[in-house]
């Protein structure tokens, strides 16, 4: 998720919204120094239960990886190389090595440690408590090294030089039966260490703690090497001591205990921000419940399915459109109705899209649109535009929270004015990166009322851009109708007709080919018929999308002998192709037509298709009384 650098936020969110405290999410401080047998038991039974829930409830933390760092190998080598100092032999050229590489089981493993384990179990009678020890040990380092590795078992090298290193231990003790108490003891000593390890097979890791969980591994061959090389030193004594109490073996469990406390520390970090981001993702759903506003992507969506698939390079070409990419401010795209407006602006939402998505920048958009009443006023296309930027920024998101606090968590409804301060005071806290805020038709924002609805939006375009925000990149399409262009005109340094535009004909003459190329009708027609259809259609368009649109609805339904004809024979302009349409209808579906034209005429929001077929099962010429009788029979 994008993070925008925090400037001047606690100045705009006081302007905006009385002050709430909220839940400090500082990083708690790391554990008190502590023994390394109680690691385990004081802190991983909560470590465990936190970051298992946590990993599944944010499987998408920022900055987790299942794969191993590039310095995995170098720590490895390092464990290595100090190996080979104490012991005076290269682990990976003994012959265990080969045979452990080759094991693909723990089973298998295991037949190699027990097999090593005999001799011991012999003197001590069955005495088992090696076996005990090493057989959980093998099934958490196997199931680890897939985790952290992403490859099972030996292959992943700082497990296979710990299952190696145990390997060569046993070996070398097997002759020395004294040593067996040692072995044991020094065995449990680690033991808390491979219970830590557990944790890690059911949870995803950060970069940083995999490096530090091979450093523990590392530290872990470490010890096998000094107890190999003491227990090799005294083959020949009589009495084995013990191998706790040695300065070496003390010293080398010293650092272990560090690390493992150092990561300890990281588990309650990584803990700590996966809760974090379960709280905020909890916070973004009750805020847009609280203020459930439109979607806009369901036009964005079909702004974008319904014309050419080819984004309009000439626009994004045009210097006046990379000069308001430069500069911001302003970008105000008009023209008639069909000229291809939301096409237009659904082209420029996805080319900032891919901004946003690289953290370059934040966007926020709406379509307003007659057909739906939820998407003809002010409130609604502030609220969608808090929503959209909460989304991808913490800090919008502190405003939004502090404003459902401020309102008895969503008890209350927040005014316009406060609704729009809030939008002013995240505009202005995500002021280190570029902003852009897009809006689509804006003359099918009503233009009625006292106030109208219209008023209220232009009169907001209006306070944006009057905050002077460098950063700030606003872009409105719209017809040219005189009250938009009065106000709209005047703050515009940038400003597009696509009536205007040569270089429209050129994008409908594209998107004709790619649609009689491709359209299982039309791509049957002779060729010189697609190039007249091609050709008719782009110049006879007059910039107009819709147009173009209706005319190949018609045309795919002609059969090849009636290409032409068809295509002299289409209408001059919108209203003459919609009067056709009306004209089309069955005369037997007039009556019903006309019926449902006036529903949707004086509905007060859009219609549903059920809602329009429950309408034509009323009666209203037999109606009784003016009261219309209703026939379920007669649903389509």
């Amino acid at each position: 998720m994008w993070q925008p650098v925090q400037s001047r936020t606690h100045e705009a969110v006081q302007e905006a919204v009385p002050r709430f405290p909220l839940a400090s999410r500082a990083l708690a401080p790391g554990p008190p120094s502590f023994p390394l047998s109680s690691t385990y038991s004081r802190h991983s039974a909560i470590i465990i239960n936190e970051l298992t829930v946590a990993s599944t409830m944010s499987s998408s933390t920022p900055g987790q990886t299942s794969t191993p760092s590039s310095d995995f190998k170098s720590i490895v080598d390092t464990a290595l190389s100090e190996y080979k100092k104490k012991t005076g032999k290269e682990l990976l050229d003994h012959p265990l090595a080969t045979e452990v590489q080759r094991c693909d089981s723990v089973d298998a493993i295991l037949a190699i440690f027990q097999g090593q384990a005999e001799a011991f179990q012999q003197f001590r009678a069955g005495d088992q408590r090696l076996m005990k020890w090493i057989s959980p040990m093998v099934d958490v380092l196997y199931k680890f090294s897939e985790t952290l590795g992403g490859v099972a078992g030996t292959a992943f090298p700082p497990v296979g030089v710990i299952f190696t290193g145990i390997g060569i231990l046993l070996a070398a003790a097997k002759d020395v039966r004294a040593s067996h108490d040692a072995l044991v003891e020094l065995f449990e000593r680690i033991e808390n260490f491979f219970k830590r390890l557990g944790v890690y097979t059911q949870i995803s890791l950060t970069t940083e703690m995999g490096e530090v969980l091979v450093k523990i591994v590392s530290e872990v061959l470490c010890i096998l090497s000094i107890a190999t090389k003491e227990v090799k030193r005294t083959r020949a004594r009589i009495y084995f001591g013990k191998l706790l109490g040695r300065t070496d073996i003390e010293d080398a469990l010293k650092r272990l205990e560090s690390l493992i406390q150092e990561e300890v520390r990281m588990a309650i970090a990584q803990t700590m921000n996966n809760m974090d981001e379960i709280k905020w993702n909890q916070i973004e759903q009750d805020v847009r419940k609280w203020f459930s506003p439109p979607d806009p992507s369901a036009n964005h969506n079909t702004a974008c399915d319904v014309y050419h698939k080819e984004p309009p390079t000439w626009f994004f070409r045009a210097g006046t459109f990379r000069d308001w990419m430069s500069n911001g401010s302003l970008l105000w795209v008009h023209g008639k109705p069909g000229s291809g407006k939301s096409v237009i602006c659904s082209a420029i939402i996805q080319h900032i899209m891919t901004l946003r998505d690289a953290g370059k920048a934040a966007l926020a958009y709406f379509y307003f649109d007659f057909r739906d009443e939820e998407k003809q006023n002010v409130r609604n296309l502030v609220t969608s535009l808090l929503i959209q930027l909460s989304a991808y920024s913490k800090p919008c998101c502190d405003i939004t929270y502090r404003l459902y606090l401020a309102h008895g968590k969503g008890a209350q409804q927040p005014s316009n004015g406060i609704l729009m301060g809030c939008l002013k005071a995240m505009l202005t806290v995500t002021a280190q990166h570029p902003i852009f805020v897009i809006v689509d038709a804006l003359d099918e924002c009503p233009d009625y009322g006292m106030p109208t609805p219209r008023e209220a939006v232009l009169s907001l375009v209006k306070d944006l851009i009057y905050m002077r925000l460098p950063n700030l990149h606003i872009c409105a399409t719209s017809r040219p109708e005189v009250d938009i262009q009065t106000i709209l005109k005047p703050l515009a340094i940038h400003a597009i007709s696509l009536h205007d535009e040569s270089r429209q004909k050129i994008v409908i003459a594209n998107y004709v080919s790619s649609v009689v190329s491709s359209d299982e009708h039309m791509m049957k027609w002779r060729n010189e018929d697609k190039k007249l259809v091609v050709d008719e259609l782009s110049e006879r368009a007059d910039g107009m999308f819709q147009w173009v649109f209706c005319q190949l609805e018609t045309l795919r339904h002609a059969v090849q002998p009636d290409v032409r004809g068809t295509l002299e024979a289409l209408p001059r302009n919108l209203d003459e192709t919609y009067e056709r349409m009306l004209k089309n209808i069955n005369a037997k579906n007039r009556s019903h037509a006309r019926r449902l034209l006036h529903c949707l005429t004086v509905a007060v929001r859009p219609l549903r298709v059920e809602e329009l077929a429950e309408i034509l099962a009323f009666d209203f010429d037999g109606a009784q009384g003016g009261i219309p009788k209703f026939h379920a029979e007669r649903r389509p």
